[in-house]
């Protein structure tokens, strides 16, 4: 009897990985009331972030070392912010230190993605895993933005229904509208306005694009190679 292409690893890892990423990225609204204790707690759990890329590059040693150091980095600049959530030099700081470390995460995802050479639910979770991680990434990135524009000319670069013009935009309306940008729904509500931010819109929309069609290729090309293998073992089978 033929079995399936596509494999599972034992243990399957990447489950735990993807699910950490779901938490972090959908648990945001609890830090909306400001306070310290949530948003350190909140921290904790996206610093957890280096447990994953651990987990999944625990061979190759430079990469550890480079996801421990910027994830500590990270950790220590957000414990700055949080305490200093008013100041701009906090916020350039915080946001400054997250996109390497999100970067650096999502980069050993990719990795292990396109080393495998088998179809197994791990590298189904890790696709899944990298594709909200590109959203997270543009949140701080967008802020970024937000920040930079509103030093520099004192208007702010994405409008937003909810935020009063020269209010400091909070950064859970960026993780929102990240991810409608990511998944091209486009709601309307929070709209860039500035040359710059549209571009960043613009390069999240194509990469939401163009990362599921490439994922979805290398996926299909791996279960059909797997598929010819398993039939060419299953004729040797019944012919030897």
């Amino acid at each position: 009897m033929q079995t399936s292409p596509v494999r599972r690893s034992s243990p399957d890892k990447m489950i735990y990985v993807l699910v950490l990423v779901i938490i972090v990225q959908t648990i945001y609204p609890l830090t909306a009331d400001g306070s310290l204790l949530t948003q350190i707690i909140y921290s904790l759990f996206y610093a957890s972030l280096i447990v994953s890329g651990i987990v999944v590059a625990r061979e190759q040693r430079q990469d550890i070392r480079l996801l421990t150091v910027l994830g500590a980095t990270w950790f220590i600049s957000s414990i700055i912010y949080n305490l200093n959530q008013h100041a701009t030099w906090a916020r350039f700081l915080a946001y400054g230190a997250i996109i390497p470390y999100q970067i650096a995460v999502t980069r050993v995802l990719l990795l292990y993605i396109f080393a495998s050479k088998k179809v197994t639910r791990d590298v189904i979770y890790a696709a899944a895993a990298v594709y909200i991680l590109i959203g997270a990434i543009f949140v701080p990135t967008y802020g970024l933005i937000e920040t930079i524009t509103y030093e520099q000319t004192g208007t702010n670069a994405f409008v937003d229904t909810t935020v009063e013009p020269g209010q400091v935009f909070p950064w859970q309306n960026f993780a929102y509208f990240s991810y409608v940008t990511l998944t091209t729904l486009g709601f309307g509500d929070i709209q860039p306005v500035t040359l710059v931010a549209r571009a960043a819109v613009t390069i999240e929309s194509v990469i939401g694009v163009f990362y599921t069609t490439v994922i979805m290729a290398r996926l299909v090309s791996l279960y059909t190679a797997q598929g010819v293998e398993a039939e060419i073992k299953h004729d040797h089978t019944q012919t030897g």
